[in-house]
C-alpha cells in the first residue's frame, strides 16, 4: 500500500513539475537542433527503495552515500524530440553496523526519452522504459555471491540545461519499480524514487 501511494504522489508531482518548467524553457532560444544529437551521460544521485526504510513516508528523501546510484548513459535520437538511452547504472545499500550484509545492484536500463522542449536551452522531458538488474551479496565472510536477476519498470521526469556547445547539465527524477522472484539479500522488491544530477556531453 505504502509502494502505490507513494507512486500516485510521485505522478502527482511530475504533473505539477512539467508545467511550471514550460514557461521558463520558453524564454530561452537555443539550436532547434542541439539536443537531437547523439549524447553520453554521467550521472550522480540517491536511491531509495520504500522496503528498506525505517519511515512511512515515501516522499522523504536521504542522501546517505549507502544509497549512492551512480550511472554511465548514451543516447541516441530517434524521430522528432524521441529519444532512445541506454544506461548501465550502480546502487550500493548497507546496513552495517546493524548487519554484515551489503547489497551491490548493477541494472541496466533502456527508456524511451521524449522532450517537451526541444528548442530551447532548458529542455523538459518525460521518460519510460524498462530495467533487468543483477546483484552481488558481499556478507562478513567477504564471499560475493551473484544471484537471479530482477526485472523492472522506469518511470521519470527531469529537464537538460545547456551550459555549452557540447556540455548540458541534468536534474531527474525517477520511480524504479524493481522486483526479485524471491527475497534477494534485504527483501525482493527494490523499488522506489531515485533523484540525480548528471553531465550530458553532445557529440
Amino acid at each position: 500500500m505504502i509502494m502505490k501511494n507513494g507512486l500516485i504522489k510521485y505522478a502527482l508531482l511530475t504533473v505539477l513539475f512539467l508545467p511550471a518548467s514550460l514557461p521558463v524553457a520558453n524564454a530561452q532560444s537555443a539550436d532547434p537542433n542541439f539536443f537531437n544529437r547523439l549524447s553520453i551521460g554521467f550521472e550522480y544521485g540517491t536511491w531509495e527503495p520504500i522496503k528498506l526504510r525505517n519511515s512511512d513516508d515515501p516522499l522523504r528523501l536521504s542522501i546517505k552515500g549507502e544509497n549512492a546510484y551512480a550511472g554511465i548513459s548514451v543516447i541516441a535520437p530517434l524521430h522528432g524530440q524521441l529519444h532512445l538511452r541506454l544506461s548501465l547504472t550502480r546502487f550500493r545499500h548497507s546496513e552495517e553496523p546493524q548487519s554484515n550484509k551489503t547489497l551491490t545492484l548493477y541494472p541496466a536500463l533502456f527508456d524511451l526519452k521524449y522532450s517537451l522542449v526541444s528548442e530551447s536551452k532548458l529542455s523538459p522531458y518525460v521518460s519510460y522504459g524498462v530495467m533487468v538488474s543483477f546483484g552481488r551479496d558481499k556478507a562478513a565472510s567477504e564471499v560475493s555471491i551473484d544471484r537471479e536477476l530482477g526485472y523492472g519498470l522506469n518511470l521519470g521526469t527531469g529537464f537538460d540545461l545547456l551550459l555549452l556547445e557540447h556540455l548540458a547539465l541534468g536534474v531527474e527524477f525517477r520511480y524504479h519499480y524493481l522486483k526479485y522472484n524471491n527475497t534477494y539479500v534485504f527483501t525482493d522488491d527494490y523499488s522506489g524514487p531515485k533523484i540525480n544530477l548528471g553531465l550530458l556531453f553532445l557529440l
